[in-house]
């Protein structure tokens, strides 16, 4: 099992980087990786979304659908996923650290037999993802 985990400061209130966070629609401005297919489905417990992946910017993308296990407002989102050979555990976690301030904690665990072959991608992805967040 790969353990990947990012920790960032945003200067906006734990309510604006929750509405940012779960509006799936807009993730394509602070990411190029990680993308929603379907917005008729939002996130809520028990909920399952269908989200893509695309490792560089014109390739296909990977389809995926992530079913989500915690969805705490303003605090706490997760979700798992599968594909043969590899298990993903996303989650976010927030804080309120002072007036219009944010911190944000992204974990995620990838278990099964191809996870070595995907831990650099996901590595490099997570770690540039957290960084492009928007700052208001």
């Amino acid at each position: 099992m790969t353990s990947l985990y990012v920790e960032i400061e945003i200067e906006a209130s734990r309510a604006r980087v929750w509405q940012i966070l779960v509006t799936k629609a807009c993730w394509l401005e602070w990411n190029t990786f990680l993308f929603d297919l379907d917005g008729s489905r939002p996130f809520a417990p028990g909920q399952r979304v269908q989200l893509g992946l695309r490792r560089l910017p014109r390739e296909p993308a990977s389809e995926f659908e992530a079913f989500v296990t915690v969805m705490e407002p303003e605090r706490c989102l997760q979700w798992v996923s599968s594909l043969p050979g590899l298990r993903t555990e996303t989650r976010f976690e927030l804080q309120e650290i002072g007036r219009q301030r944010t911190k944000l904690w992204y974990q995620q665990l990838i278990s099964g037999g191809l996870h070595r072959f995907f831990r650099p991608f996901f590595a490099r992805m997570s770690a540039w993802g957290c960084s492009a967040w928007p700052a208001s």
